[in-house]
């Protein structure tokens, strides 16, 4: 799990909320009601127990815990609103997880060279080498994480009732976001000289 140090308890605690739910599904249409009553009394400063530095990294972490949640159109709005990588990269993963799997591969695109995807190569690499359908899924190794076979294979499985594939995938989802929400977290609070 990710450092959750930077974060403000309220966070740290709605990080917790329905843990042994959250982000467990590769489509999902409804958020997790409790979780959107916390996060609509929360602004980009306030998640963190840190000054932020970054105010774009800031909204860019929001958006992530209300991705965390499932709450797409909230996210969605955030995301949207952030003109750089990050902000592209959050709006690639909601659109995956909305079902919108060709403008998923358009915000990617858009974010192709954000870190996130060096930093989700190892991860991945460990998820696919101990999966039982790894012969089905190291397509998203290619070239170190590839987030466009995700989304292929997301699409495909989203189309298969019990798809083999469904946990494999799964645990590269909750890889990418945990990736990408702790280098937002660190991006937003750490204080350049």
């Amino acid at each position: 799990m990710i450092d959750t140090s930077a974060l403000s308890q309220p966070v740290q605690e709605l990080l917790k909320l329905n843990a042994q739910n959250a982000y467990k599904k590769l489509v999902v249409t409804d958020g997790f009601a409790p979780a959107r009553e916390i996060l609509k009394s929360l602004s980009a400063a306030s998640i963190f127990c840190k000054p932020v530095a970054r105010s774009d990294e800031a909204q860019a972490a929001l958006a992530g815990l209300w991705l965390w949640h499932d709450c797409l159109d909230e996210s969605h709005t955030i995301s949207q609103g952030i003109h750089t990588a990050t902000g592209s990269y959050w709006h690639a993963i909601l659109h995956r997880r909305e079902g919108d799997f060709s403008n998923s591969k358009y915000w990617y695109a858009k974010a192709a060279s954000h870190p996130v995807r060096k930093a989700m190569a190892p991860k991945a690499a460990e998820i696919v080498r101990s999966s039982k359908v790894a012969q089905h899924v190291s397509a998203v190794l290619l070239g170190g994480f590839d987030p466009d076979a995700l989304v292929d294979l997301a699409e495909e499985a989203s189309h298969v009732k019990d798809d083999p594939k469904l946990e494999t995938l799964i645990a590269l989802q909750r890889a990418e976001w945990e990736t990408l929400f702790e280098l937002n977290v660190n991006a937003a609070t750490k204080r350049t000289t």
